[in-house]
C-alpha cells in the first residue's frame, strides 16, 4: 500500500497566518462548487432561515471579542455556513428570505451564503472560522511566532489517535523563529466533563507525548532515544478534559540549573520579556517561565521542580505557580531528574486559572480551611534588599488580614539546637523532619527570587547557585518535604539597565509553604489576601508584570496605572 503524501498546509489572511488542520469536519454537498485553494468559511448558528444583518453583525463581533483566531477578515470571499434547527434542503444561493440588507453585505465582502442541512437538532460544527478545501471545511488554528524562542518544538493533534501528536511543519511572518499553532476559543465550548476544552498548554521537555521526540534540553538524550511512543499519563488526563498541548518548551539539560550565557550548550536560553529583555530565564523550566510570562494566547504552562526548577523561574518571570504536593499527580511518561524530590509544576497569570488546574489534577484535597499560623523563619529573613524586604512584609501582613493572626517569628536553627532528637547521627533524615510535618494549620514564608537586574550575558561566580542538600535552606525546604509551594507576583523592583538606558523592573514574589495536600488552600489563601488589599492578581505580559504604581510595590491598579505599557 502506498503512503499518502504528508502534507501542511498554511495560509495568510491580513497579516495573520493560519494553519488548516487536516481532519476533515464537513463535507458540503455536491452543489457547492470545488474550491482547489483554500478559501475562509465561517460556521455560525441562527436561529432560521429568515436572518437579518444585525444577526450576522452580532455574531461575528461576538467571534471576535471572544476568539483570538477569528478576525473579520474572515468574512471577505468567505463561505458563510449557517447552522439553523430548520429541516431544509441545502442551497448554495442567498434564498428569497434574504434582506436586501444582507444581500448586500454579501456583495460587499465578496462573500457566498449557505445554509445545513438540518433537522431539529443542536447544530453539529462548532462555530467559527474554519477554511474550505476542495468541498471540505477543515478547522483555522492561528500561527505565533516564538519570538522568544521559549519552545524546542511545536506539536499539532495527528488525525488518528487521540494521545497521538505530530510535530508542525509550518513557519510564516518573517521567517526567523518558529511558530505555535492553536485553534479556535470558539470550537472547545466548556462543559462539566471538559472543564478544561480548549485550554492551551505548553509542556516542559521532559513531558512525553507520542509520536514527539523529547530532549530534556540535551541532544544526545532526543538522538538516542527519538520519537515517543507514549503519552505521559498526566498529559492524557488533562487532554481528556479537553486541554490543548501546543507544544514542547525548552529547559536546562537533564532538568539541571543551565543558564546563560555559559551553561546553554545544546538548545540557546529563552529570552525574559521582563524588563529590558536581556534578563536570565532562570531554569530548569526556563521555557515554560518565558512563555506563560510572554504570551498571551497561552492559558497554562506545565513544568516540573525538584529543587527549584519551577519556582526560580516563576520568580524570575513574575509568574504564579504551584509546586505540586509530592505524589500529588503522577510522574509516570516524565523523565526523572531525582526521583525523590521530583513532582509536577503548574504555571499561569493568576490565580483563579492556576486552581482551575489544579482542582482537575491529581488528587485534590478540598480547601475548606485557612491555616492558622504563619511562620516567619529569621535564618531566612530579612533579606539583603531593602525593597524587596518591604514588599515581603507587605505581603505577609496581606496574608495576617487573610487569616485574621499575626505572623510569629522563629529561628529554625535555634528551635532545631532546643529539640533536637537525641542521637541524630543514628537517624535517617526523614526522622528528623518529622516535626516539621507536625504544623498542618501553618504556613511558613520563604524568601524568593533576585531582587534586581540578573543579566543573560553575565557569568555568575562559580560558587553560586550552590546549596547544601538540606530542608535548612529555604530552596530545599518544600523539597525534601514533599510540600507545595506557592509563588506569588506581587511587586517590582526599579533598576537603571545598562542595555536599555533607563529605568525597568524586575519581578518580585512572595511565596508560601503549606502542609502536605494543601495546595488549593494556599492558591485561595493568596488570591483572598491580595484581593482584600487590593493588589492585582493578574500579571502582564511582556516589559511589566503590573502597570507601574507610585507605591512601595511599584504596582497599580489597572484604573491606576500610570504607564502605558508596550
Amino acid at each position: 500500500m502506498v503512503k499518502p503524501i504528508s502534507q501542511s498546509c498554511v495560509v495568510e489572511i491580513g497579516n495573520v497566518a493560519y494553519w488548516l488542520r487536516d481532519r476533515i469536519e464537513h463535507t458540503l454537498p455536491a452543489t457547492v462548487p470545488i474550491e482547489f485553494s483554500p478559501k475562509p468559511a465561517v460556521v455560525i448558528n441562527l436561529p432560521n432561515s429568515a436572518i437579518s444583518l444585525g444577526q450576522l453583525e452580532t455574531g461575528f463581533q461576538r467571534f471576535a471579542d471572544e476568539d483570538d483566531v477569528f478576525s473579520m477578515d474572515f468574512v471577505d470571499g468567505a463561505l458563510i455556513y449557517v447552522q439553523t434547527k430548520e429541516p431544509r434542503g441545502s442551497v448554495a444561493t442567498p434564498t428569497p428570505t434574504l434582506s436586501h440588507e444582507v444581500k448586500t453585505y454579501l456583495e460587499q465582502h465578496s462573500a457566498q451564503l449557505l445554509f445545513s442541512d438540518q433537522a431539529a437538532e443542536l447544530p453539529s460544527l462548532s462555530e467559527g472560522p474554519y477554511f474550505v478545501a476542495q468541498s471540505r471545511l477543515h478547522q483555522a488554528w492561528r500561527l505565533y511566532e516564538d519570538d522568544l524562542e521559549a519552545f524546542v518544538s511545536s506539536s499539532v493533534p495527528a488525525a488518528d489517535e487521540k494521545y497521538r501528536f505530530r510535530p508542525l511543519l509550518a513557519n510564516a511572518y518573517s521567517g526567523l523563529h518558529s511558530v505555535v499553532a492553536v485553534p479556535s476559543r470558539l470550537a472547545y465550548p466548556t462543559t462539566p466533563d471538559k472543564p478544561l476544552n480548549g485550554k492551551r498548554i505548553s509542556v516542559k521537555d521532559l513531558f512525553h507525548l507520542q509520536g514527539m521526540v523529547t530532549t530534556i534540553g540535551s541532544r544526545s538524550y532526543a538522538e538516542c532515544y527519538g520519537f515517543q511512543n507514549s503519552t505521559a499519563r498526566y498529559l492524557q488526563q488533562l487532554i481528556d478534559m479537553g486541554a490543548v498541548i501546543v507544544g514542547k518548551t525548552k529547559m536546562g539539560g537533564y532538568a539541571g540549573s543551565e543558564i546563560p550565557p555559559e551553561k546553554c550548550i545544546d538548545y540557546f536560553a529563552p529570552w525574559n520579556p521582563r524588563g529590558d529583555g536581556y534578563q536570565g530565564p532562570s531554569g530548569s523550566s526556563s521555557g515554560a517561565g518565558a512563555s506563560i510570562a510572554g504570551y498571551d494566547w497561552l492559558d497554562f504552562a506545565l513544568a516540573t521542580d525538584t529543587t527549584g526548577s519551577m519556582r526560580m523561574p516563576a520568580s524570575a518571570h513574575g509568574a504564579w505557580g504551584i509546586r505540586v504536593s509530592s505524589d500529588a499527580i503522577t510522574m509516570e511518561g516524565i523523565v526523572p531528574s531525582v526521583s525523590v524530590f521530583d513532582t509536577t509544576s503548574l504555571m499561569s497569570r493568576d490565580p483563579t486559572t492556576l486552581s482551575q488546574l489544579r482542582k482537575v489534577s491529581g488528587q485534590v484535597k478540598e480547601a475548606n480551611t485557612k491555616p492558622k499560623r504563619i511562620i516567619y523563619n529569621t535564618d531566612w529573613f530579612p533579606t539583603s534588599d531593602v525593597g524587596q524586604q518591604k514588599m515581603t512584609d507587605q505581603f505577609i501582613q496581606a496574608l495576617e488580614a487573610a487569616i485574621g493572626t499575626t505572623h510569629t517569628k522563629m529561628s529554625f536553627s535555634d528551635e532545631w539546637a532546643r529539640s533536637a532528637p537525641d542521637g541524630p547521627s543514628e537517624k535517617p533524615l526523614k526522622d528528623y523532619l518529622a516535626k516539621a510535618k507536625g504544623q498542618p494549620e501553618a504556613i511558613v514564608v520563604v524568601p524568593l527570587g533576585r531582587p534586581g537586574a540578573n543579566y543573560r550575558d553575565v557569568v555568575p561566580p562559580p560558587d553560586q547557585g550552590k546549596v547544601a542538600p538540606t530542608s535548612y535552606n529555604p530552596l530545599w525546604f518544600a523539597s525534601i518535604l514533599g510540600l507545595p509551594q506557592l509563588v506569588v507576583p506581587i511587586g517590582q523592583n526599579p533598576y537603571e539597565s545598562k542595555l536599555s538606558g533607563q529605568k525597568e523592573y524586575a519581578p518580585i514574589v512572595g511565596s508560601i509553604v503549606g502542609n502536605k495536600g494543601s495546595d488549593l488552600s494556599l492558591i485561595y489563601l493568596a488570591q483572598e489576601a491580595l484581593g482584600r488589599a487590593q493588589w492585582p492578581t493578574r500579571v502582564l505580559t511582556g516589559r511589566y508584570v503590573f502597570h507601574v504604581g507610585n507605591n512601595d510595590r511599584n504596582s497599580a491598579k489597572d484604573l491606576e496605572a500610570t504607564l502605558t505599557q508596550d
